[in-house]
């Protein structure tokens, strides 16, 4: 027989369960709109649902260049073939992003290859990780004293160029 201790624990235990699974069937119940994006296209009328997509695919195709695919459709008969015509496109979008892109950003574009070929070689050399950043701040550094060296005599050569007596000897 249960003594009336075991009886209260057991009881208090039921209530705490069913409290819990209340709030949880709430908390479901409460989220379920922001949740779950696929029941919510599946309880929405399709015919809206397809015209809205039509809506959404003709306003993005008026902003992008090309077709609107998630992707440029690869046609070839073989794997060495499509991966040619891979690395082809690859470079093209490659190529329209950079002629999109302003001087100085070019320019961090180039750096960031650089920096990395740079690591790169370092690495295989063997060197430890610790040495190679070490120097790549040094590197970094005379590559920027490099640069503002060129950018001054630039700007020197440009102020003779501009002067009154420049071309007269």
């Amino acid at each position: 027989m249960e003594s009336e201790e075991e009886s209260q624990v057991r009881f208090n235990r039921r209530a705490l369960i069913e409290a819990t699974i209340a709030k949880i069937k709430a908390d479901n119940e409460r989220e379920r709109p922001a949740r779950n994006a696929r029941r919510w296209k599946a309880e929405r009328d399709p015919v809206e649902y397809e015209a809205q997509k039509d809506r959404q695919r003709r306003q993005y195709q008026n902003g992008a260049d090309g077709p609107v695919r998630p992707y440029e459709k690869i046609i070839a008969s073989t794997a060495d073939e499509h991966q040619q015509i891979t690395k082809a496109r690859n470079a093209a979008q490659k190529a329209k992003a950079r002629a999109a892109m302003t001087p100085s950003e070019r320019q961090a574009d180039n750096d960031t290859k650089v920096e990395r070929r740079w690591v790169e070689r370092r690495r295989k050399q063997g060197i430890p990780e610790e040495v190679i950043q070490a120097e790549f701040i040094v590197y970094i550094q005379e590559r920027d004293a490099r640069r503002a060296m060129e950018a001054q005599a630039k700007a020197d050569d440009a102020a003779m160029r501009d002067g009154p007596t420049y071309g007269m000897f």
